[in-house]
């Protein structure tokens, strides 16, 4: 589903800007991503090349220790002094992985992300403890995945509790092509809780809080004018929707 928003295309420029920032900005998943993840005072984030892809490793910076190793296409949602928050887009059901510092600070040999015992939740069940661990998270944490060939968003408000789940319908209807087109980041937008998102070959796009309506697609900007290339990515994923709605594939 989309919004009357695209008939008219756009957002106003100055939102635009501030959105495209902001997903330039944020951190990529790991591996490639690491180098901009934000790490527990006293720790820092590495690669460590074990084969064709290097691993993303947490080192404890006193002895160089590594002491935690996170699967390649996670993301890191939030760390702060006692905890760090992940989600990961090749997991089939949504899941958060909460890792508290004081876990892995006496590591001699690094633990896997997902074999850390009590840091797995699923937003659905586990609401309170997620709520109880997380004092002090952003306010809306969201996360993606792909289930045979089709992407879901989820969304997480630590401060009610509120959760949703739903497939990217606009994204999935178009038939993508698997493995050139994709979304690789979805980010929620702290000033208004709407969800951000960028991929491969797909334009960057805005999404209502809950991913259920996708709201505009958004241009970037070299000084005063907006980048062509961009414009017709946006012109023929707009026409790809319309086509599909028209034939009433969307519901």
């Amino acid at each position: 589903m989309h919004s009357d928003v695209l008939s008219s295309r756009f957002l106003p420029k100055t939102q635009e800007v501030r959105l495209q920032s902001l997903l330039e900005q944020s951190p990529r998943f790991a591996p490639w991503g690491i180098d901009r993840w934000a790490a527990p005072e006293g720790y820092s984030w590495v690669s460590m090349v074990q084969g064709k892809i290097p691993d993303a490793v947490l080192v404890r910076n006193s002895d160089h220790a590594a002491v935690l190793e996170i699967p390649r296409y996670t993301n890191l949602i939030h760390s702060e002094a006692d905890a760090m928050v992940f989600t990961c887009t090749t997991d089939v059901v949504p899941t958060l992985y909460i890792v508290r510092v004081d876990q892995v600070s006496q590591n001699v040999l690094p633990h896997q992300l997902r074999q850390m015992e009590g840091s797995t939740f699923f937003p659905a069940i586990h609401r309170h403890e997620i709520l109880e661990v997380l004092k002090n998270s952003p306010t809306v944490i969201a996360g993606h995945y792909m289930f045979e060939g089709n992407h879901y968003v989820w969304t997480l408000n630590t401060k009610n509790g509120i959760y949703s789940h739903n497939p990217v319908t606009w994204f999935n209807g178009a038939n993508p092509e698997k493995g050139y087109e994709s979304i690789e980041l979805i980010k929620v937008d702290p000033a208004t809780n709407v969800l951000v998102g960028s991929g491969s070959h797909i334009p960057s796009f805005v999404m209502d809080s809950d991913g259920k309506t996708l709201l505009a697609f958004i241009r970037k900007y070299y000084g005063d004018d907006s980048d062509s290339a961009t414009n017709r990515l946006i012109d023929r994923w707009t026409e790809r929707i319309n086509e599909i709605q028209a034939n009433s594939y969307l519901i």
